[in-house]
């Protein structure tokens, strides 16, 4: 055996035969130390308790940041700014659809309600009918178009065995101004189902509460009455930290704050407890009754008289073990560890020791408890990114196709010109466009059916885009009306792919139905010009072509007379 082994033995077998037993008989007169070592376990669970609840919140308001970004809702939003009209109903209807589809498939259970109203206080998507159109005359709605974060806690008294309400609020933004506001309402008791493992870190008996210091329990681990949070209410304006009377505490955040209930003789109340603030004016608070703590104080009391006298009869024989087994434990922790470092998040000691190797052990295992927990929140914030993209494109889809002809509509085109039109202006791109509407159309659907009206929409559909690029912009305008945004082309260049599009369509026999022709208005976008003035002048030239006896096409300039297109009919 080393000298040093020796010396340690040594000094053990001194300090079991003389230390230990003078405090085996301190700890044994001295039942509040038991209490300390409680009112420890309740602070760090407290702690904990805020922690993980904080994390929910977290995960809740990236959630609802993402929604605030969603491109559909920015649209419905954006149209509320406008006159109503029948598409904006539509768009509006299907926002609600989504944020029901969200609340439903990707978060069940999780949400009682979401709203988004726009900057004046009108609703326009929601997930449960409200009697009231407005949000305006509500608190939070104002904070929320002023761009702050908040909490609303809506919750009934002193009832821990119904469901609460949380409120997470967040502005949504278009080029830095606030354009509406999104609200997210929690049933928090499912929430709490939600997230696994919430009150896990609680040992048996111990009760964990969510209040203010008006006495309003928010959620609560078991039902306790109200005489008791009262109780702790008062605690804290009397000062009462570790049983000694200091000044009130303050009304703000601050750091883990222990506190003790002195002088209870009730077995239903506590006598140890820890307050943790997690925001003003709301306390995480986590209670033990005093009947557990006289439960372990009989228990420890009579464990340590036995423990002396079996360990100074066995000190040699414990001693030697204790050596062999720190080293035993020593390269476990190595070896688990070596695990964690290669990636292997399910490895665990198994060191039950109360000694700094036991603090390490119990520390890597909740590292590595906490990183596995990490990576599967990730893996399912990854996953409600992925659901919540794919919903966007299928909105976006909805709103800008046209249903008959799967053409993109109106409201694509202006997106696109937009677009078009600061490429011009930056790059100076040339661009034209046309527009045609189809000639007797009424006629048509008279002598025909509308079912054939639209089939000879959807042909027309097809030939014309056959004949454009994959750059082109090729938009139903509305009704019988067509219209195509050519990048990169001249006017002259235009009129030639018009004619070759009155053409192709008067060449076409329309299954059964032939002579079906087109008359078709060119210009190009000049210096100067916005999208108003460009519109409005290829409709000019459109007209020209149908009041000079249609199938025919006409161009007309800014600077120039409206001019008619030679064009055999």
């Amino acid at each position: 055996m080393k000298l040093h082994t020796k010396a340690v033995i040594s000094i053990a077998i001194f300090c079991l035969l003389t230390v230990v037993p003078m405090v085996v008989m301190k700890r044994l007169s001295d039942s509040a130390l038991i209490e300390s070592e409680h009112l420890s376990v309740l602070a760090k669970e407290s702690s904990e308790f805020a922690h993980h609840f904080q994390a929910v919140i977290n995960t809740e308001t990236e959630i609802g940041q993402l929604l605030a970004t969603n491109h559909y809702l920015i649209h419905v939003l954006r149209d509320a700014n406008t006159p109503p009209n029948k598409q904006s109903e539509i768009n509006k209807k299907a926002a609600s659809d989504f944020l029901i589809h969200f609340s439903k498939n990707i978060r069940a259970g999780v949400y009682q309600e979401i709203l988004v109203s726009d900057k004046h206080g009108n609703i326009v998507a929601q997930t449960i009918q409200r009697d009231s159109d407005s949000v305006k005359q509500e608190p939070w709605w104002q904070k929320a178009l002023n761009g702050e974060h908040s909490l609303i806690f809506t919750s009934p008294k002193f009832h821990s065995n119904t469901d609460y309400i949380l409120g997470i609020t967040q502005p949504i933004k278009q080029e830095g101004a606030t354009i509406g506001a999104l609200r997210l309402n929690l049933n928090l008791s499912q929430t709490f189902r939600h997230h696994e493992g919430f009150f896990d870190n609680l040992h048996d008996g111990v009760n964990a509460l969510l209040m203010n210091h008006n006495g309003e329990v928010y959620f609560a681990k078991s039902p306790i009455g109200r005489e008791y949070y009262l109780e702790i209410l008062e605690a804290f304006d009397n000062g009462i930290i570790n049983g000694t009377n200091t000044t009130k505490l303050p009304n703000h955040l601050v750091g883990m704050t222990t506190l003790k209930l002195a002088n209870h003789a009730k077995d239903d109340h506590s006598n140890t407890a820890s307050a943790n603030y997690f925001s003003a004016p709301h306390i995480f608070v986590v209670s033990e009754p005093i009947t557990l703590i006289n439960h372990f104080q009989n228990e420890n009391n009579l464990g340590f008289v036995l423990y002396s006298a079996l360990f100074i009869t066995v000190a040699f024989i414990v001693i030697v073990g204790l050596l062999r087994q720190t080293g035993n434990d020593i390269s476990t922790l190595t070896n688990v560890a070596f695990r964690i470092g290669q990636g292997d998040l399910d490895a665990r000691s198994d060191i039950n020791r109360s000694d700094e190797l036991g603090v390490l052990a119990k520390t890597i295992n909740e590292m590595a408890s906490e990183l596995g927990a990490s990576q599967t929140l990730e893996k399912e914030l990854k996953q409600h990114v992925t659901d919540i993209t794919r919903s966007n494109a299928k909105f976006r889809s909805l709103a800008s196709v046209d249903e008959l002809t799967h053409l993109l509509n109106r409201r694509a085109f202006n997106e696109h010109i937009d677009a078009q039109i600061n490429r011009f202006k930056r790059y100076n791109e040339p661009f034209s466009v046309i527009l045609f509407d189809i000639d007797h159309f009424k006629r048509v659907n008279d002598e025909a059916g509308h079912f054939t009206g639209d089939e000879i929409l959807k042909r027309i559909a097809y030939l014309i885009r056959n004949l454009l690029r994959s750059e082109d912009v090729f938009c139903r305008w509305g009704g019988e009306e067509f219209i195509a945004l050519l990048p990169h082309t001249h006017g002259s260049d235009a009129v030639c792919l018009a004619e070759r599009m009155r053409l192709e369509v008067a060449k076409d026999n329309f299954d059964g139905f032939p002579h079906v022709t087109i008359s078709l208005g060119v210009t190009e976008f000049e210096k100067g010009d916005d999208e108003k003035t460009v519109v409005t002048r290829v409709d000019t030239a459109m007209y020209r072509s149908k009041n000079q006896g249609r199938n025919r096409t006409s161009t007309f300039y800014r600077d120039a007379n409206i001019r008619d297109i030679e064009s055999p009919n």
